[in-house]
């Protein structure tokens, strides 16, 4: 089959962040499922931001976003597929860019799917602001199949658009952790994300503040430069008992998820965090202020972390469960729900139909 995939930041992932530092889990998503239908066999087009691509169309098939143009990008991107004529066309996350995938999609019958990111998607009084409201619903009305990370997402989507969807889990290659973890530990806790505001780093830096006898490791790319993003960045950087790390490639976050007692959560919504299928594949608990798909870690009781209520709540009792960890159970977890095979042999079925 034929893929076209709409993503502007999935160049960093593409060129192995060889010049960029732009990283996001939605990127990362489309990067695994991407070499995933690659090797089976399945033909890609990538429309993505090529000024730092280097190297990278030796492998992947790239076309550069015709952004600079105001009106004529939508003549250029629908005329790019009327050329490659894939039988599905990919977007996470709404774009008003999304009137040229409905148009084709109609004109030549073919599918267009959403994959969800955050919770807001599907939020019209959220995204109502950011996107045109004529094409921001008409995507919604054509788009043919709907993958979401949780069911929360699901039931936004039912209410607001009376549309169906499919529960699509976050895919990570899983790796069998060998002996006891325990032994590589050592006394922090590692927060990871981009300085944005629904992260909500300052509430990490609360809990940093109310512990001053324990270690922190942040992990904290500026994607965005903003006044939230510089205040930010100057009281983590003040914070005695706080390491900064400015970037980390994916892969060698893996030594602070093995090291880190847990990982904290602070966002205010999120989809399914890559975050917490990070730290599970490397023996490592999370706990969060709230953020918890499907429950899944209440339901854990302890086995993959904890909620908390508050920042506060977490000062007083994160050190009376960590011990609830079950590294074995997070392996059976991620197996059962998050192989990259299962998930993409039950898009494929999907998209087939």
């Amino acid at each position: 089959m034929k893929f076209f995939f709409m993503s502007f930041d999935l160049i960093s992932f593409l060129d192995n962040f060889k010049h960029s530092r732009t990283i996001g889990g939605a990127e990362k998503q489309q990067f695994l499922l991407i070499n995933e239908l690659m090797r089976r066999g399945n033909e890609i087009l990538i429309c993505t931001n090529l000024e730092r691509a280097h190297d990278a169309g030796k492998k992947y098939r790239l076309w550069r976003y015709p952004g600079n143009s105001k009106y004529l990008k939508y003549l250029l991107v629908f005329w790019k597929l009327v050329c490659f004529r894939p039988e599905v066309v990919y977007l996470r996350s709404p774009s008003n860019i999304g009137i040229a995938l409905v148009a084709y999609t109609l004109l030549f019958r073919k599918k267009m799917v959403f994959f969800s990111a955050h919770d807001t998607d599907f939020d019209p009084n959220v995204n109502l602001q950011n996107y045109n409201e004529k094409i921001f619903r008409l995507f919604i009305k054509f788009a043919n199949h709907f993958f979401v990370q949780n069911m929360t997402q699901a039931a936004i989507l039912k209410k607001e658009f009376d549309r169906e969807s499919s529960l699509f889990g976050n895919i990570i290659s899983i790796q069998k952790l060998v002996g006891n973890l325990s032994t590589f530990k050592k006394n922090y806790f590692l927060w990871v994300g981009r300085i944005e505001p629904f992260k909500r780093l300052e509430l990490l830096l609360r809990i940093t503040e109310r512990l001053p006898n324990g270690q922190f490791v942040v992990v904290a790319p500026v994607n965005v430069r903003s006044e939230y993003s510089e205040e930010m960045l100057a009281r983590t950087k003040l914070g005695i008992n706080i390491q900064y790390i400015e970037f980390a490639k994916p892969g060698e976050l893996d030594k602070y998820y093995q090291e880190a007692r847990g990982l904290i959560c602070t966002s205010e919504y999120e989809g399914f965090p890559n975050i917490f299928l990070e730290a599970w594949n490397n023996g490592t608990g999370v706990y969060t202020l709230g953020v918890d798909p499907n429950g899944i870690i209440q339901k854990s009781r302890g086995k993959l972390g904890y909620v908390f209520s508050s920042a506060e709540e977490l000062v007083k009792n994160i050190h009376q469960v960590l011990d609830l960890q079950d590294q074995a159970y997070m392996y059976e977890y991620l197996i059962k729900n998050h192989s990259i095979k299962e998930n993409v042999d039950g898009f494929l079925a999907l998209v087939s139909s």
